[in-house]
């Protein structure tokens, strides 16, 4: 509860100037330098507060604050669209988690069900906190000696202002009517001009407001750990239960209570099961099933279903139809059988070690075989990348399904082993690893190494003409353009005269919007495609219309 802070009105000043700070930042601006300024702002912010409330926090979830100071920095490094929206979402997802964990236990250490419902309730505090901490402050304000010796003017004349509003529009505009020179008065005084734009000022105004909410509350949820609000206990109890409808985790349903004393004799308790579930045969049969059509699949598709370039000749199939036919499906296939095991390993009861060994013995052979659908996929999108070259859909289509696999195994390891926070928390790491990954690998600048680099065009290619789609370059963002800038001496005449236009018109755009966003918005991924152009003589100027 906020009344357990030693000084609620610090946080909430604290997140009004965070709020003031991302209007400045962010308000009509792109991403940039105010990124990672302002997440390392916030992130002092909660430490300096955290000190002065002596809230010391747990250190094995500090992580997440390294992590979300990453991402923020990245969101000024890297300019794709795809890797901006991941980014941004790392940084808030990391720094929800942060807040909702900040003095709790460890999440490498915690329940999934506990991790889950602790977040949804610090998620429900962050709307309803600043509320609560707001009147508590104003409150413990008013029972100052200085506000009591205020108080009794303030609101007098407060009340007095409101009470005289309309008694005057009354007078005034009887006045008004009844001379022409006082009217001209009064019109003129009433037709001033703002300095500001009203719909900017009001825009500015609920920007500062919902930042500072979103501040106030990530603060308040942080400091005050455990301390759930009469909502913030609400939702999480809701979670809890429904989360406890459909699964127990094993440690706790193992949990010995109520241990007997010495010399005496108690009922031994089965492990605690949860109401609604779903018994080990009916699950084996729905896994064996399963893995017997995946089997039979691969069995059926096994004479040319890793096939390469000879494959074609025995299918008669060309390369678009051979790596398009069943990519997409073989891929949903795997999604939907990883969300299977999941659901079938929360809702499965299976308290006889028998169950338990042949359940993990069906999930473990299906994995096995999903992996094989993911690999047979892989081996597709290649062999269509390396025929028509690298788009933003296939790179990141390709690297979804290593980080899907991943996932499965951690699947296999958590299941075996019985502990599903190796799943749960290792897929989050893992995530958070796949993320950092694409941020170092710059998709955009790969996809143009790779199809100008290309030179093994295949006879399909050859014959239909098909040339370096250069229009396709000059689309992606500035994170391609260093790499295009070093490509152009292996395009020809016609196509580099076409990136060279391009890119002209890029300088001059990326150059209004620096001006447009100011210092705020200065981001390495377009300073470096600025810096680019200019060194290769490019930066001339272009033709208006």
């Amino acid at each position: 509860m906020p009344a357990s802070l030693r000084q609620p009105a610090q946080v909430l000043l604290a997140a009004l100037v965070l709020g003031l700070l991302a209007d400045y930042l962010f308000y009509d601006r792109s991403f940039g330098i105010s990124a990672p300024l302002f997440a390392g702002m916030g992130l002092a912010a909660l430490a300096a507060l955290s000190t002065a409330e002596r809230r010391t926090p747990t250190r094995a979830n500090l992580w997440l604050a390294a992590g979300a100071l990453v991402f923020a920095a990245c969101l000024a490094w890297r300019a794709s669209a795809t890797l901006t929206t991941l980014n941004a979402l790392a940084v808030l997802g990391m720094l929800a988690l942060l807040a909702s964990s900040y003095r709790g236990a460890a999440l490498a250490r915690q329940p999934v069900a506990h991790t889950i419902a602790q977040l949804i309730a610090g998620l429900s505090d962050m709307a309803f906190q600043p509320a609560a901490a707001a009147l508590y402050a104003t409150r413990q304000r008013a029972a100052t000696p200085t506000d009591r010796r205020v108080g009794p003017w303030l609101r007098p004349i407060g009340c007095g202002l409101l009470l005289a509003l309309p008694v005057l529009f009354i007078f005034t505009g009887l006045l008004m009517s009844a001379d022409s020179i006082f009217a001209s008065y009064v019109e003129q005084i009433l037709s001033f001009d703002l300095p500001l734009d009203l719909t900017q000022l009001i825009g500015h105004a609920f920007f500062v407001a919902a930042a500072t909410w979103a501040c106030a509350g990530g603060l308040l949820v942080a400091l005050l750990g455990d301390e759930r609000s009469g909502f913030g206990r609400a939702f999480g109890a809701v979670a809890r239960a429904l989360i406890g409808l459909i699964y127990i985790d094993p440690a706790e349903a193992h949990a010995i209570e109520d241990l007997p004393a010495e010399g005496d004799t108690q009922r031994l308790r089965m492990p605690r099961q949860a109401p609604i579930g779903l018994g080990a045969i009916e699950a084996l049969t729905v896994l064996v099933l399963v893995d017997l059509l995946f089997g039979g699949f691969m069995a059926i598709q096994g004479a040319y279903f890793f096939g390469g370039l000879d494959t074609l000749a025995r299918t008669g199939m060309t390369y678009a139809e051979y790596a398009r036919r069943g990519f997409f499906e073989l891929l949903a296939v795997a999604c939907l059988a990883l969300g299977l095991l999941c659901t079938l390993a929360i809702i499965t009861r299976r308290p006889v070690p028998s169950h338990r060994r042949a359940f993990n013995a069906a999930c473990t052979a299906m994995i096995a075989l999903v992996l094989g659908l993911l690999a047979s996929a892989f081996q597709r999108m290649q062999l269509y990348e390396h025929a028509y070259g690298y788009t933003e859909l296939r790179i990141y289509t390709h690297s979804f399904m290593i980080w899907l696999a991943v996932v499965l195994a951690l699947f296999v390891v958590a299941l075996l082993r019985g502990r599903p926070q190796v799943f749960t928390f290792g897929g989050l790491v893992s995530l958070v690893a796949y993320v950092l990954v694409l941020n170092l690998a710059n998709p955009d600048a790969l996809i143009v190494r790779e199809n100008i680099g290309r030179s093994d065009l295949s006879a399909e290619q050859q014959r239909g003409g098909e040339q370096v789609d250069t229009y396709y370059l000059t689309q992606l963002s500035p994170d391609a353009t260093p790499a295009l800038v070093a490509a152009l001496s292996q395009l020809d005449d016609r196509a580099r005269q076409d990136i060279a236009d391009a890119l002209a018109q890029q300088y001059w755009q990326l150059a209004e919007q620096q001006q447009r966003d100011g210092w705020p918005g200065w981001h390495l991924g377009r300073a470096s495609a600025r810096w680019a152009i200019e060194a290769a003589g490019l930066a001339k100027p272009i033709e208006r219309r």
